[in-house]
């Protein structure tokens, strides 16, 4: 699932903790291929919906299948490069590796 977040910091409305936050969206953001969003004010709030849905209309599914069969659980980075530089690749930095699992015996 690809997070898209909006700040409210900036907007003047503010809460408790709201410095981390803005952090902690950033990087859920960006470890899941979506964006975070820091709007200056509140009238910026439609442009930035506006642009999260034309993010969400544009999207495409890329399939993968690994051919590492090791079930270790590990973390698995992937890369995904584009030929033409007019496209921007939103995509998490990867995934966890299937892990094994024991099975009891009775």
């Amino acid at each position: 699932v690809s997070i898209y977040a909006v700040s409210k910091k900036r907007t003047g409305i503010r809460w408790p903790g709201s410095n981390e936050n803005d952090g902690v969206i950033r990087m859920l953001s960006a470890e899941t291929g979506g964006r975070a969003f820091f709007p200056n004010s509140v009238k910026q709030l439609g442009a930035h919906f506006v642009k999260i849905g034309n993010e969400l209309r544009s999207q495409y599914s890329i399939g993968y299948r690994s051919t590492n069969p090791v079930k270790d659980g590990s973390f698995r980075r992937i890369q995904i490069d584009v030929k033409r530089s007019k496209y921007v690749v939103r995509a998490r930095s990867g995934y966890y590796a299937p892990q094994q699992v024991a099975v009891q015996q009775r």
